[in-house]
């Protein structure tokens, strides 16, 4: 069976190679968590070189099955020798959340969220990645989508915390999901909350 195509593209969009003869992928993705890849890969491989730190490779079309490259080691055989095998290493998209923490606005103890679940997540998000106070923190490939309200009212604050922390937080206890999908016709990297499905 044939492998599918990994495109490779850097943080401006660009397709830097596409790559479909490597030897193994594992690709998770999580409903509340940040999810991660392993590549293992012959480095005499066409456009291995391709595969730096914050590249990202995207699976087949699938604009939901994103990663970011964020480790990458030869392999070592039992004898401790180096081998022709790379391992790359990262996490789903929405990792790149992982980057912010949550800082209150000035003269506020807490940055706090009042409203639907779907709201207070794309708040947190919006405060510190997509408007934040201080513009270096934003992340400018970072859109939300439209809020629709979905999930039960509610109130969170937070401080310091890691983003992620805070969305996984917020998403086990009210059983919402969230994910970050490619937008390539827009050059975004799209947040939102997931409804679960009721498969009883």
């Amino acid at each position: 069976m044939k492998n599918a195509a990994i495109r490779i593209i850097n943080s401006n969009f660009e397709l830097l190679g596409e790559i479909d003869d490597y030897e193994s992928l594992i690709f998770i993705r999580r409903f509340y968590k940040v999810g991660e890849f392993e590549l293992h890969i012959n480095i005499n491989k066409q456009n291995v070189d391709k595969l730096q730190e914050d590249n990202l490779i995207i699976l087949g079309m699938d604009t939901k099955k994103v990663g970011v490259i964020r480790h990458k080691e030869i392999q070592l055989n039992e004898q401790g020798e180096a081998t022709e095998t790379l391992l790359v290493k990262g996490y789903t998209l929405k990792g790149i959340l992982g980057r912010r923490i949550i800082i209150p606005s000035v003269g506020q103890g807490y940055d706090n969220a009042e409203g639907s679940i779907e709201y207070i997540m794309k708040q947190f998000v919006n405060n510190n990645v997509v408007n934040p106070v201080d513009p270096a923190r934003k992340i400018p490939q970072v859109s939300i989508t439209q809020d629709l309200s979905r999930g039960k009212i509610n109130k969170w604050r937070g401080r310091f915390e890691k983003l992620t922390d805070k969305l996984e937080e917020i998403g086990e206890y009210s059983e919402v999901g969230w994910d970050i999908t490619l937008d390539v016709n827009n050059n975004k990297w799209v947040f939102d909350v997931v409804e679960g499905r009721n498969l009883t």
